[in-house]
């Protein structure tokens, strides 16, 4: 335990050199992105049982990972983002050149490596019947982003939306963007609605 401790201290006191002291780190915002409301809501001409046949089918063999359906409520609740952040959420690039660490890539993936931060990601799909061959499909996922050994340390947001969090006093000294951003990529979002397609 006493050893675990100590990690957890090297690592803080490592990413505080990186993010607070070192003014050739580099931060871009992700860019922002159009609404995509309507893109997540489709309706398919098929009954509601092919719909949803499909689409548990579908999900039983994706990367998801089932919590809960209800058929007579039309509900799926999914889980996904235990691993490869940037594949699923996007907070713009970063650099960093200072003597502790060298990295440039995804923010997001730099705090899954040198932060402790995960990615909890819950998606819900909602089957509304609409007529004998006429259903309703809608998506939406909320992101949590979480990275303990730093400050800002959480993201929140949902799809459609981003969150942006402003730096401690501490890391705004070091110059560079004073907020950090982060949104959907809509690969879980997208992947549903790519997987009921063939039912347009």
């Amino acid at each position: 335990m006493k050893h675990l401790n100590n990690l957890a201290i090297t690592a803080a006191v490592l990413l505080a050199f990186v993010l607070a002291g070192c003014a050739s780190a580099r931060h871009a915002p992700p860019p922002a992105e159009d609404p995509v409301h309507n893109k997540l809501n489709v309706t398919v001409n098929h009954s509601y049982d092919v719909a949803w046949k499909t689409l548990i089918e579908y999900v039983r063999s994706s990367f998801f990972v089932i919590d809960n359906f209800d058929k007579s409520a039309g509900v799926i609740t999914l889980s996904f983002g235990g691993s490869h952040t940037a594949e699923y959420i996007d907070c713009g690039p970063f650099t960093t050149r200072s003597k502790e660490v060298k990295y440039s890539g995804p923010y997001s993936s730099f705090l899954e490596q040198y932060a402790g931060a995960k990615l909890q990601g819950k998606l819900n799909i909602f089957v509304t019947e609409l007529g004998p061959k006429q259903t309703r499909v809608k998506v939406n996922a909320q992101y949590t982003f979480k990275a303990p050994l730093t400050k800002p340390a959480e993201w929140a947001f949902e799809s459609g939306f981003y969150a942006t969090v402003a730096l401690t006093q501490e890391h705004k000294a070091a110059g560079g963007p004073q907020t950090r951003t982060c949104q959907p990529t809509y690969k879980a979002e997208n992947a549903v609605i790519q997987a009921i397609k063939p039912l347009f």
